[in-house]
């Protein structure tokens, strides 16, 4: 009997063989049926491209042949490349804290005064009656809130024009750009975050090994041709290293930074400075990234890109969690925005959410009135 081309359904689609109709099909997906993996094997991955991978790809590979021949100690290339590692890693900590630091000293306070400022001026007219009372008090700040049920919608007109061009253009009145651009800046930090979590977690799954035989730390892939390793072993010094040195500080320097940016973004006037300041936290995360291309050698690159280290698991199984799992972070950051803008955000304590009302239909005539002529 001619054979027929069946096909029958697997995991990843459809398979064609060539079989009789009946037996034969079966004979051959009970003996093949072993050989399609159904849970596929994960990759091996190379460490983060950046200063802090930099760190510890130097660290892992450098430090093996030091154990296994310690009087090369003093002649061999591999301790001075850990400590330029090293001291880049240090350098690029100094320069992000730095900027951390002058920005809470320098930037923010002078945005958070102004907008307080500004919101102050407008509560103020906002909640006065027609016998001109004012029925405000004072925040924790020493600036005026109305109190609820006195609000006057129709106090905006008495506001200068240089005033509502202020009020209208503080972030919060437009709470959904408001949110879709702090969304983004969480979900860059939550990147970040998430690059540090997947890196110290594969360090520490890595099998501890002992002084004695951190010669088979890394073995070779035979898999493939080039001389990429795959570190097989740790000692507990090493994990402590970088863990203690790298990982940890990078993790809350991303936290820090995290709330400072939501702050500073909360306090600036004018929604496209809004754009700008946002872009300019961004360049702060990323500093461990251009310092890595700048001045780490081709040699060094290769070396973090050649350093393999395993996943949690060398398997892993096609099912929601793993498949549908990370949009828990694009759900982790819109909770985290809600959370800060609406009950967390102490730049405007108190904020009563009544401007964008009374300021869509001036923002309308203004952006029109911009708008013709520019035409």
């Amino acid at each position: 009997m001619d054979s027929g081309r069946e096909c029958f359904r697997r995991r990843a689609g459809y398979i064609c063989v060539d079989s009789t109709p009946e037996d034969d099909f079966e004979d051959l997906e009970q003996k093949n049926g072993d050989d399609i993996p159904r849970d596929p094997d994960l990759p091996l991955e190379p460490l983060p491209e950046s200063i802090y991978g930099f760190a510890i790809a130097s660290l892992i590979a450098d430090s093996a042949p030091l154990h296994e021949h310690p009087k090369h100690c003093f002649t061999s290339l591999g301790p001075l490349r850990i400590l330029t590692a090293f001291l880049l890693c240090m350098l690029t900590f100094c320069m992000q804290l730095l900027l951390i630091v002058e920005t809470k000293r320098l930037v923010t306070p002078s945005e958070v005064k102004n907008v307080r400022e500004v919101y102050g001026i407008y509560e103020k007219q906002m909640y006065k009656d027609q016998n001109g009372t004012e029925h405000v008090t004072k925040t924790i700040n020493g600036y005026d809130r109305g109190d609820y049920g006195f609000f006057n919608e129709s106090n905006f007109e008495s506001l200068s024009k240089h005033d509502k061009t202020l009020v209208c253009r503080i972030p919060l009145s437009q709470p959904m750009f408001c949110f879709m651009v702090l969304f983004v800046w969480t979900l860059t930090v939550l990147a970040h975050m998430r690059d540090i979590l997947s890196t110290s977690l594969r360090i520490l799954a890595v099998r501890t090994v002992d002084h004695e035989i951190v010669s088979t730390l890394m073995v070779k892939n035979e898999i493939n041709v080039t001389s990429d390793t795959v570190v097989s072993g740790l000692t507990i010094w090493m994990k402590g290293s970088i863990l203690l040195i790298v990982q940890i500080p990078r993790m809350m320097m991303a936290c820090i930074l995290l709330w400072l940016g939501c702050r500073w973004l909360i306090a600036t006037v004018g929604f496209g400075d809004l754009l700008l300041n946002c872009v300019a936290l961004e360049f702060i995360l990323g500093l461990a990234g251009l310092l890595y291309n700048v001045l780490v050698p081709y040699s060094g690159k290769m070396l973090v890109r050649r350093t393999l280290v395993p996943h949690l698991q060398s398997a892993e199984n096609e099912n929601v969690g793993n498949m549908f799992g990370m949009l828990a972070c694009g759900v982790l950051a819109g909770i985290v925005v809600w959370v800060y803008m609406w009950h967390l955000q102490a730049v405007l304590p108190h904020y009563h959410w009544d401007v964008r009302i009374v300021c869509a239909q001036f923002l309308d005539a203004e952006l029109g009135a911009h708008d013709v002529a520019f035409r």
